[in-house]
């Protein structure tokens, strides 16, 4: 089985890049979007784990700001934990993890809608399940998905949410 991590330890204010996002141990991403109006930069006010985390923001544009591995990853099953803190919900509902498989093809999303909910949708666009709770503001929470390829219509999503301050 295939590991990749990336802890984002770096310096404050420092744009993330594919150059540097391996500089502390971590697998390097392979693609980094940052749109004009966008953030994807270290930061240390607000690290869950160690000195540092990503703080990506759209900044309320409609741009896109992301850091991701488009290689690396096999199997049919794919196994995610990712952190995030929101200080406000979304303007418009905004992808938090997407998984694909080897040859681009979407094989799921979570999102967080303006509403403060998660939500997944399936390979296809189609949403699935939406979570009851709302994501908690100012607070880190954590999100964990398993994705199963199938065939054609016939994979499996499941995310976990941990939502209490103590969410390791």
């Amino acid at each position: 089985m295939t590991q990749l991590s990336n802890p984002l330890e770096g310096t404050d204010g420092v744009t993330i890049t594919v150059a540097n996002s391996d500089d502390n141990g971590g697998d390097a991403f392979s693609t980094i979007q940052i749109d004009a109006g966008c953030t994807v930069a270290y930061e240390t006010a607000r690290a869950a784990h160690g000195t540092s985390c990503a703080q990506i923001a759209t900044g309320g544009s409609s741009g896109q700001a992301y850091v991701a591995w488009t290689s690396g990853l096999s199997g049919a099953t794919v196994y995610l934990r990712t952190y995030y803190w929101f200080g406000s919900n979304p303007g418009g509902n905004t992808n938090i993890i997407r998984v694909t498989d080897s040859g681009g093809t979407i094989m799921a999303t979570a999102r967080v809608t303006s509403a403060g909910k998660v939500q997944i949708l399936y390979g296809t666009g189609t949403g699935g399940a939406t979570s009851s709770a709302s994501i908690p503001l100012s607070q880190w929470f954590r999100v964990e998905m398993q994705v199963v390829k199938g065939a054609a219509s016939d994979g499996s999503v499941v995310i976990r949410l941990y939502f209490d301050a103590d969410f390791d």
